[in-house]
């Protein structure tokens, strides 16, 4: 910080401040000097406004996430009940069948005071389908209205692919900004999933909290989990080509094959034993 700094005030005297303003590297100090002086909460609505908006640009083949949703008031709580619906046109993640998936419901920030009471929720797994139907409902409570709050709060979905002997795999996510929810009739929403942003900005200046605020090690350890899977390119390659997919799907023609022959050799054996 102290080097990009000094190399400005030496532009400065050399006339030359405006090469040094448009270095990227500038230009994430200056970011970072700015947030560092605002409240760790202000700092998470922000991660996931910029975060929000970076994944709707994003054209992956990930599949599709359809899910209804609406708010209501009750006494001083407001109500945000969601409705999983379906998944659709999902990648496939094993090799010997499609996909056995799961999706996690929350609200986020959850490390700020307003959603840190909420859980993660989660729907049941569908079994070996790339366009399976949930129609699970999920009922979450908190005690500030959507109007009062920072942009960037939001309705959380990530989807994964459940494995029953390892860590189950993530596929994808999508957000839902909280102001886009109507009150007291339920909206569908059909997004596509997306990746999180592996070099977010306002992710480096949290991650640089971590040593003197909890908080900012929570979010960290709870978002890394995503970020660390999606840390390798070629994670992303297999999950978004076709040669993996038609990998895949040669090995269900061959399982279909050989069960086809099999029943043909049960046939034979009944008449004649080879």
């Amino acid at each position: 910080s102290f080097k990009e700094v000094s190399d400005f005030f030496m532009a400065e005297m050399t006339q030359d401040s405006h090469k040094i303003t448009q270095d990227t590297r500038y230009n994430k100090l200056i970011y970072i000097l700015q947030n560092l002086t605002i409240s760790l909460d202000d700092l998470l609505f922000r991660y996931f406004m910029e975060e929000s908006i970076q994944q709707s640009k994003q054209h992956s083949e990930l599949g599709f996430l359809t899910f209804t949703a609406f708010l209501t008031k009750q006494k001083d709580k407001t109500i945000l009940k969601v409705t999983v619906v379906r998944c659709s046109a999902l990648p496939i993640m094993d090799t010997m069948g499609k996909c056995d998936t799961v999706v996690k419901v929350t609200v986020q920030p959850r490390q700020t005071s307003h959603f840190s009471h909420l859980k993660i929720r989660s729907t049941e797994p569908v079994f070996n389908d790339l366009d399976p139907v949930f129609n699970q409902e999920f009922e979450f409570s908190f005690f500030t209205d959507v109007h009062d709050l920072e942009d960037g709060a939001c309705l959380q979905f990530t989807v994964w692919d459940k494995d029953r002997l390892s860590a189950d795999d993530f596929i994808g996510e999508t957000l839902c900004d909280l102001n886009s929810i109507p009150f007291d009739a339920p909206k569908e929403f059909k997004e596509h999933l997306a990746l999180p942003n592996l070099k977010s900005l306002s992710y480096d200046v949290i991650e640089h909290r971590c040593p003197y605020e909890k908080t900012a090690q929570k979010f960290i350890k709870e978002r890394s989990k995503l970020i660390n899977e999606t840390g390798e390119e070629f994670v992303h390659q297999r999950r978004s080509s076709s040669a993996f997919n038609l990998i895949a799907i040669n090995f269900q023609d061959i399982k279909e094959r050989m069960k086809q022959w099999y029943q043909r050799r049960v046939r034979a054996s009944s008449v004649t034993d080879r």
